[in-house]
Parts: structure tokens; sequence; C-alpha cells
């Protein structure tokens, strides 16, 4: 549903948040490791992130990457994904037809906005300090 970079950047900013929250800042290297994605492209998606003010990057020898506290309380999955992969998810066809609509439905239209409305008032109510706070989820137990 989403695309491998998003994926990615869910990952790295739960990882950015989880070590936030402890007062760390976490490196390209760190991250990296943490969410198992090559490093190359762990940079692209953290300067896209930092681009679309998701999460913070400090320079310097005790710099990396953070996240306020503001951030995690009020940062919402949507404008995550949004800032990665657009709006596709919540908006586009399910067969991909360039014009689905009520007025020019595909065969799955009527049943798919439904779930597709359903998903963008999930990741728009789902906040990252919610998602680190879920009861033992860590980053480093998840199966990736």
């Amino acid at each position: 549903m989403f695309s491998k970079a998003c994926e990615y950047g869910i990952r790295a900013t739960i990882f950015i948040a989880q070590q936030s929250m402890k007062g760390r800042r976490s490196n390209l290297k760190e991250i990296s490791e943490a969410i198992t994605s090559p490093t190359a492209f762990t940079a692209k998606i953290l300067q896209l992130l930092v681009r679309n003010s998701i999460i913070y990057s400090i320079k310097g020898a005790n710099g990396g990457f953070e996240m306020t506290n503001h951030m995690l309380h009020t940062l919402n999955l949507k404008q995550l994904i949004y800032a990665i992969d657009g709006d596709e998810s919540t908006t586009s066809c399910i067969v991909g037809l360039s014009s689905c609509s009520t007025e020019n439905p595909c065969p799955l239209h009527n049943k798919y906005v439904t779930i597709r409305n359903n998903l963008a008032t999930m990741l728009e109510e789902t906040t990252f300090i919610q998602l680190i706070e879920m009861e033992h989820f860590t980053i480093s137990n998840l199966q990736i």
C-alpha cells in the first residue's frame, strides 16, 4: 500500500522518536542499522523528512536526528506518509484509473471509498507518541 521509502520513513521516525524520548540524537548509521535499510537510501529518506519538518537534523560532533516533544505529540502518520508518498494512498483509485469518482466509478469504487476514508482517518488520528507508548513496541522487536 505504501512505498518502500515510506515504510522505511515510518520505521526511521519511530526509532528517532524513541531515541528523542530518551534525550538522545541518532546518527545515520544507527538509524539505517535499526531499520535494516541501506545507508544511502536511509540518508535520502531522512533528507526528505527533514525538508518536510518531520524530524530535525543537528550538525556537528554531537549532532544527529531528533524530534521535539511537541513534534512527538502532534505529528501524525498522515503527515509523514504525505511527505514521502503524497496523498495517493488516500485519494487514488484502487485499480489505478485516472478518472475514478462517484460520477465515474471503477468496479470497486463504492467498496473501496469507505476503506480509503477509514485509512485516512486512522493515519490522521495516530500520532508518533501513541506509537512509541504502545506497550513493548520498539523497532528492534519488529520482524523486518
